[in-house]
């Protein structure tokens, strides 16, 4: 987690662009978190959101533009320590246990705060009683729970949550959205991508709407308490509606 002197600003994302072969998967990409800042990335399949995550997160090589994690390049050493990514699909290890998983994290963290932070976040998950299980061996929900764990573990400035909801049943939900924001309270910043967008209105504070690679609206959430201020499916069907309209 980020101590009290981390930067108001996490992430300055400037027209930041990805090619892969012939096709712009993204497209002069710009936009910022602050710390305590939760920003919800949506937009159709295929809008480049998880082009995106891995782009920031150093896994793909921007094209063109810029971004930076505390003022540090993506890529570098530096950035890679100060965001942690949880991928839509839980990258873990087939022939590492559970609580293996959670112990080299912990060793490759340095942090002597995570060694007492694993178990519990076990807990929390609900993964304390599935130490010596391995990944084959868990549900869709209980691999997506550890994914989490060991992107807390982590103890990044900034979270990178693609598509974290999926697989996870009401009760998982509700403690996630409650982590989030708890995490954001500390002072984290999280950009989370997800296709609900009602349960994206309670949790975030701003929402990015992607669409063919671009920005194509950025809109401040009931969060802020704004008066006569549409619902977040609104905005988006409207703007996404006329894009495709355009496109037709």
């Amino acid at each position: 987690m980020p101590d009290n002197d981390t930067p108001r600003l996490l992430l300055d994302v400037r027209s930041l662009g990805k090619r892969m072969g012939s096709v712009d998967v993204l497209r002069d990409v710009s936009f910022t978190i602050d710390a305590g800042e939760v920003v919800g990335l949506v937009g159709p399949n295929g809008a480049g959101k998880t082009t995106l995550m891995r782009t920031l997160a150093g896994l793909y090589e921007p094209s063109h533009g810029s971004a930076l994690v505390l003022g540090h390049a993506i890529g570098t050493t530096e950035a890679r320590r100060a965001l942690s990514l949880m991928p839509e699909e839980p990258d873990l290890y087939p022939g590492l246990s559970v609580v293996e998983h959670v112990r080299l994290i912990e060793r490759l963290s340095g942090s002597p705060r995570n060694e007492s932070l694993g178990p519990s976040l076990l807990e929390r998950y609900g993964l304390s009683d599935k130490h010596d299980l391995l990944p084959h061996q868990l549900s869709q929900g209980m691999r997506r729970k550890l994914a989490l764990v060991l992107a807390l573990l982590k103890g990044a400035g900034l979270l990178l949550l693609d598509e974290p909801f999926n697989g996870l049943d009401a009760v998982s939900v509700r403690e996630l959205r409650n982590e989030v924001r708890r995490l954001a309270e500390e002072g984290c910043g999280v950009l989370l991508s997800m296709h609900g967008l009602t349960e994206l209105e309670r949790i975030a504070d701003r929402a990015v709407i992607l669409h063919a690679g671009r920005i194509a609206h950025i809109a401040r959430l009931g969060r802020d308490d704004l008066e006569g201020q549409p619902p977040l499916e609104d905005v988006y069907l409207r703007v996404v509606g006329a894009l495709r309209d355009d496109d037709d």
